[in-house]
């Protein structure tokens, strides 16, 4: 696995970046590959608070379904 040092990487392959105000949420290479060809993508609503260590999305693949949980607390 690359790691890049402009991103904080939590324990379940999500990572986070800052963008000036912004912070940028992704999903590590190794979490990509373990996950396949995403096919759906539901992600919060702008304006909705997510709260760190819980669920903020979910990726669907035709292998599996996973939540992205959010290392951070924000507003999206």
């Amino acid at each position: 696995m690359t790691v890049r040092s402009d991103r904080r990487y939590g324990q379940t392959h999500e990572w986070t970046m800052q963008d000036g105000n912004d912070w940028v949420l992704g999903v590590t290479e190794q979490g990509q590959e373990l996950l396949g060809d995403v096919v759906f993508a539901q992600l919060p609503e702008v304006g909705t608070t997510v709260r760190r260590g819980e669920a903020c999305a979910t990726l669907e693949s035709v292998k599996a379904a996973s939540d992205v949980l959010c290392p951070v607390d924000g507003v999206v």
